[in-house]
């Protein structure tokens, strides 16, 4: 998961590289276990990670405005992660859910027919089989939870 995210961010700070970089916090405790205040990221499955923005100039996480999200950028990255298959779930706002759905339709050219198993929005409220569905308190940062049942097979044929 870390090296998939390190190449996904690089390959974004490539493509546009006088942006504010994106910020990763709270993946898991070392060797596991609670990590307050988060009921997940116990088993390095989740991160926290916060939205992507034009401004130049950011002090650390925040809860940046509507307007002010870099939606090519938070694009990039979701279509990346999702084609690499590791995904499990994304949590979000579902006013970003929203932005970040036009914009893939109307700026990216993505086939609605891909976006409706990934966006909760504009399925019903509450769609729980999406990737990207809402879960309170994601306004702001995006957190991501990664399959890991490569890792657990390749656990398994090492141990």
């Amino acid at each position: 998961m870390v090296r998939l995210l390190q190449d996904t961010f690089h390959a974004m700070h490539r493509r546009w590289p006088n942006r504010h970089p994106v910020i990763a916090h709270d993946l898991s405790r070392l060797g596991g276990g609670s990590l307050r205040p988060h009921k997940s990221h116990r088993a390095g499955r989740d991160i926290d990670v916060g939205y992507p923005t034009r401004d130049r100039e950011r002090d650390g996480w925040g809860r940046p405005s509507l307007d002010s999200i870099d939606y090519a950028r938070l694009w990039f990255v979701i279509d990346r992660l999702e084609r690499s298959g590791r995904l499990a779930a994304i949590y979000m706002s579902p006013a970003i859910q929203r932005r970040l759905y036009r914009f893939a339709i109307e700026r990216a050219g993505a086939d609605p027919e891909r976006l409706e198993p990934m966006f909760q929005y504009p399925a019903a409220k509450g769609a729980k089989r999406t990737l990207i569905r809402h879960s309170p308190g994601h306004r702001d940062h995006i957190h991501m939870r990664f399959d890991s049942a490569t890792d657990v097979d390749e656990l398994a044929l090492t141990s």
